[in-house]
This record gives structure tokens, sequence and C-alpha cells, in this order.
């Protein structure tokens, strides 16, 4: 077994004598170490250097000036002919690059005709090392800089930086004087005698080496992240776990975490920093309610009982104003034909993996799938790979219409309205690359009720797919195999058969969370229908529907896009024609449906709705997205998760303020992260990205 990453490793040294004739008395007394190496693996954080021994360097001196000396990455090595008597045994660690990372030393007495057992623990070596850290912020916010900073070991007095301010926006500190050891290091940025942000850490400092450390504070007036980078830093640190953060409160409001190590150490000290400021200790903190609007860094370390390890997480939030709640700025566009971008020819759905990491969009003209990677800090996109139908063995995609993503990332169905099809792609979860396994067609193999094959949906529980059959007047069903992501076509609804109403031209489809209910557009009907959903076969059933302009509904009309909210209390339905927006309230055990309000285009201020296409609803619940095909416009709701309360909040219109990328907008989504809405701009053959706050 070869060397392994340390913080502490076991050196064990067996001592065997030997006789070397039948009457060992006759000879000189020699012995023979056994030395057997075992290092103890450790998660660790990596410093500048390579902190994996490599290899063992091992010498020992002994009586009457005796020596021996051995070179090992293996677990045993043999040392013979040693004399007896008391030995000093000294191990080296060196890395790859031939750096001394480590020693132990200890002593043996060998005893003829007797093992010996010598244990030694090799520890990081003591001495001095180097700190260098670079702090950069934009000068038009920091106008009067300076900064405080502070090292503070387990125990004894803190160690203070001085930095020097270079250029108005960057200042430097180096230090070689620093004691090796675990140390919190505490920095804060002042602007004009004022704390406008801080930063908290947990840094090592290695014998003769360099700890760099880079903090970033940009943007700090609400306008985007704060990215800290430490490199180098801990060996076998405390992997620090959040809970329950969030990327954005809203003023008054409050948000409580939680921290936990990942290896579930006991004995674990918390303490909390906001914005460089120590605030609590313990495993829990909450913050919020006392914060006026603005951008924080809540910092937490973590320091074993002895201080052996430590550790520190970070989580950059923003306090909003609660009528910003949910607001996009347009940060960019994807076009077809520009920048490398191809296959993107009148694009419908879009929609963003569970994991973020991924955003697919359908282009019915191109008969295509997009596939874009996601920077999950930025939310900006990179074009990855497209598949078109016909195109190595590629089948199904003729007018591509709709794409969603499984919960689990294993699978992506698209649905392809010429075609008459469904497609299904197996999907990399680590990379979100998509190899093409399946394609189903209408009245092939007795499957039913995919002719014009539009809306898809996924069950939360991951074993059924349902797809729209807009000619067909039905919705179809597949069974899935939560393994493999592969279909098998289960059955069908069709309009007047067996007492279903509803699907009169069904458009959308859509899946409660709790997975008892499917809800469907009918936009020849003007309708929604209910169905109950048999949580364990995945069989439906028709409850009830819902018409334009009967029993007092209103927004129907021509009813297009459908979704539900995240805590399963309300429905959301566009009406094409109607210009609207309709929202119903659900029974959440029940998960029948009344009709609760709408919003049109021209009443009450309400604007962006002509031809209300698709509508999103937000991860946390409070807000819901509307595209306006007609007004080239995404319309931008807020919603009180605990009333359910609907407000018109405002709107973004293609080649107004920059925007581009909406003509004739139709399909949205939001990232699971609640950073990103995108939106797709069928006319401008154009994919367009939205930041959130």
């Amino acid at each position: 077994m070869k060397a392994h990453c340390f913080i502490k490793a076991l050196v064990l040294l067996v001592i065997a004598i030997l006789s070397f004739c039948k009457n060992p008395m006759e000879q000189s007394r020699k012995a023979t170490l056994i030395i057997s190496i075992s290092s103890l693996q450790a998660k660790t954080i990596q410093p500048a250097i390579s902190l994996e021994p490599a290899v063992f360097d091992i010498s020992g001196s002994g009586p009457n000036g005796s020596a021996f000396s051995a070179s090992t990455e293996y677990d045993t090595v043999e040392i013979t002919g040693l004399e007896i008597g008391t030995w000093e045994v000294t191990v080296l660690a060196e890395n790859i690059d031939g750096i001394i990372i480590g020693q132990g030393i200890e002593t043996a007495t060998v005893q003829y005709n007797e093992t010996k057992t010598l244990n030694i623990i090799i520890s990081p070596l003591d001495g001095y090392g180097t700190l260098d850290l670079q702090v950069y912020w934009t000068a038009e916010e920091v106008s009067s800089p300076a900064i405080e900073a502070k090292l503070m070991p387990s125990s004894g007095d803190p160690i203070n930086l001085s930095f020097v301010i270079n250029n108005g926006n960057t200042a430097s500190c180096t230090n070689n004087t620093i004691p090796t050891g675990y140390y919190t290091l505490d920095l804060q940025l002042f602007d004009a005698g004022t704390l406008a942000i801080g930063a908290v850490e947990v840094v090592r400092i290695m014998k003769d080496q360099v700890t760099a450390g880079t903090f970033k504070f940009y943007d700090l007036i609400l306008k985007g992240n704060i990215q800290v980078n430490i490199i180098p830093e801990l060996k076998e640190a405390i992997d620090i776990i959040l809970h329950g953060q969030l990327n954005e409160i809203s003023a008054g409001a409050t948000m409580n975490l939680a921290a936990s190590a990942a290896d579930e150490e006991s004995g674990i000290l918390f303490i909390w920093y906001l914005n460089g400021e120590s605030k609590s200790t313990g495993s829990g903190t909450m913050v919020g309610s006392d914060l006026p609007v603005g951008v924080y860094r809540l910092d937490v370390t973590a320091f074993n009982s002895d201080a052996t390890r430590g550790g520190s997480a970070t989580h950059i939030f923003r306090v909003l104003d609660s009528v910003l709640w949910g607001s996009l700025t347009y940060s960019t566009g994807f076009k077809d034909g520009e920048n490398g971008i191809t296959m993107l020819g009148n694009p419908r759905g879009v929609t963003v993996s569970a994991d973020g990491k991924n955003v697919y969009a359908a282009a019915y003209d191109d008969n295509s799938l997009l596939v874009f990677n996601r920077d999950s800090i930025t939310g900006s996109l990179t074009f990855s790979q497209y598949f078109k139908d016909g195109d190595g063995g590629v089948d199904c995609l003729s007018g591509a219409r709709s794409v969603v993503v499984s919960s689990d990332g294993k699978s992506v169905y698209v649905t392809g309205y010429v075609d008459n099809g469904l497609a299904v792609f197996n999907r990399d979860t680590g990379t979100g690359a998509l190899t093409f396994t399946q394609c189903f067609y209408d009245d092939v193999g007795g499957i039913d009720c995919l002719y014009g094959a539009k809306g898809i949906t996924i069950s939360p529980d991951g074993k059924n797919v349902y797809v729209t059959g807009y000619q067909d007047n039905g919705l179809a069903v597949f069974n899935r195999d939560t393994g493999t992501g592969n279909l098998t076509y289960s059955g069908y609804l069709k309009e007047g058969e067996n007492g279903v109403a509803g699907l009169d031209g069904p458009e959308d489809i859509t899946v409660s969370p709790d997975g008892k209910n499917v809800y469907v557009t009918g936009f020849t009907g003007d309708t929604l229908a209910v169905f109950n959903r048999d949580t364990t076969t995945g069989e439906l059933s028709y409850s009830s529907l819902f018409r334009d302009e009967q029993g007092g509904v209103d927004g129907l009309n021509g009813a297009s896009g459908i979704t539900v909210s995240p805590d399963g209390d309300n429905v959301f339905a566009t009406g094409y024609y109607d210009n609207a927006l309709a929202v119903f309230n659900r029974d959440p055990v029940t998960g029948a449906l009344s009709f609760y309000t709408f919003f049109k285009k021209g009443i009450d201020n309400v604007d962006g709705l002509y031809h209300a296409r698709e509508a999103a609803v937000s991860l946390d619940g409070k807000n819901v997205y509307v595209t306006g095909g007609g007004d080239d416009a995404i319309v931008v709701f807020n919603r009180d998760t605990t009333t359910g309360v609907i407000t018109f909040s405002s709107y973004h219109k293609d080649n107004v303020e920059g925007v581009d990328g909406l003509d004739s907008a139709i399909g949205v989504a939001v990232s699971p992260d609640g950073k990103n809405v995108y939106v797709t701009g069928s006319v401008d053959n154009a994919l367009a990205v939205f930041n959130r706050f």
C-alpha cells in the first residue's frame, strides 16, 4: 500500500532478533528491523504544496556509532544486521517534489531474541511560515478604504496584520514570521471608518511555506456576488455543511441556519460571524430581522476540542426591500447563428436541471434539442451540444416543443409536435451531457394520444411521464423505470371517453408536488381539467374541470400554460386569448381546485400579458413568471407564501432598456437556486437570461 495524505502518520517498527548458526552465542549478536509504515488517510484542503507523502526516509543510529538508512513508499521495509542495544529511529515524510512535510523520532532498545514494537507519530514541522493576502474591491463603492485584520490562534494573543493600500482598490499583506498552526483569520474592510463588509476564514501556516489568500469584495450595493478563494489551507480540515441558507430574504424576515461537520465528529465549537463581526456560538444561528437592505457575508468557523482540526464555511445573502423581491434584471441572450450558437430556430420549451448544472431548450423549426452548461454561481450559460432529428440516429424531435428533466437528473424527455412523438435521452449527472435512447410514435406499437404531442411533465416520484396529444384531444401515460429512465407505454385518456372532459386541444400539463393530481389546460375548450393520480400505480382518473366564463371563472380563454406552486396551495393557468393569468386555490388534501382570481392586461395597471403563454413559479414560492408572447415580455408577479395573495409587480419587454431575445416569448424556467430566469423568444430565435433578486 502506498503512502496517503495525512496529518499524523503511524510508523510501526517490528524488531526481530535472528540467529545465524546453531549456536548464536558463538556469533556477534545482530538484529533485524522490520519497519511497517501505515498512513492514516485524512481529507484535507490542499496547501500550495502537495501534502501527500510520496516517500518515507527512515534512518537509525545505534550502539558504537552504528547506523542504518532506508527509503520506501510502501508499508514494510526490512533492515538486517543491526547491533543489539538502544536505537534512535527518525522518519521523514517527503512529498512528490522532495519537500519534507513531516517527521517523527522515537527510540527502542533491541534485546536479543526479542521482538520490539515502536510507534512513531509523524507530525507537521514546527517553525515559521508566510501568510500572503490580497484584497480587492470596487473603488467607486469604497472611496476611503482601510483594512483591519488579525490571526487568532486557539490559545494566546492574536497577531495583528498590516495591509498596504494599492491604487485605491487593492490591498496586500505579507508576513513571514507567523508560527505554524491553525488560525482564525478575521478581516474587515472599512470605508471612511464605517464597516463595509468582513470575512472570516480558518487558515493553516506551515513551516517555510506560503499560505496565500484572495478576498474579492465586489458589488456591495446589490449588484452581484462576493467570492472568496483561499489557497492552501488545511490538512484534514473540518468540512462544514450549512443548512437552511437562503440567497435572499426580505427586510424584516429571518433566516435560520445550522452547521454540522461532514464527518460527524462530536465536540465541535462553531462560531458565527456577520460581516467579520462575531455574532454567536453554537451549531445554529438566526439572522435577518434587524438587518437593513444590503449584501451580507455570514461566516462560521469550527474547531475540534483540542484545536488540532479547523474549518470554515461562508454564505453570501442579500436583504431586499419586499417590493423588489423576485425582480429581474436582464443579463444576456443567445441567438441562433450568433457567437457559435446553432440549431436554436424558433425555440419553445426550456427547463433547468434540478442540480442547476444545465439548461435545455427545444427548438421547433430546427427540430432540435440544445444543451447549455450553467455556472452555479453566476447563472451564466455556455453552449455545450445539440441533437437534431435524423442526425446520428436521433428521432422524434421534428417540431420539438416541450422539454423536461427528471428530478433525479438521469433523464431528459422532449415532445415532437410534428413527429407526433416523444424522445428519451439519458443524462450524465456529472456533466449534463445527453445520449439518445428511445423514441415513441403515435399509432405505433399500440400507442395513442401522441398526435400533436405538446405538453409534458414527470411525477415527483419519477415513476410516470404524462404527455398531451393536442390533435388527439388526449393524454398519454408512460411508466418510467427509475433506474434507467426508460419508458413503457401504459395507456391514455381522451376527451369524451369514459366520462373524461377538459381535453379539447390539450396544451400544457403539470403534476402537483405531492403527486396526487394532474392538471391539464384545454386550449380549444378554454378549460382546466383536474385528474386524480394513484401515487402507487400512476394511473389517472378524471375528477373535474373549469371552463372560462362558467361559474365565475375568468382568464381561461385559450388556456395555455399551467403550473403549481411548490407548496401545492395554488395552481396558475394562462389564457392566450384572454391575455390573462388565472389563479386557483388548491386543497392540499383532496387536490380539488377553487377559482380565486385573475389578472388581465390593461386591468389594474397589469401589462405584458398579451397572448399569455407559459408560467413558472420560483422554488421559494414567492414569484410567478409569465410570458406574454404578443407583448414580447416576461411578467413578474409577487406571491405571499403565507396567504397565497398574488400581486402584479413588473414586466420586461423586448428591445426596452437593453432587453433582447423576447420577441414572441413562450417558454420560461426558474433555476432551482432562484438566481435566474430563462425565457425563449420564438421569433428572435433566442434564449434570454435574467438575474433574479
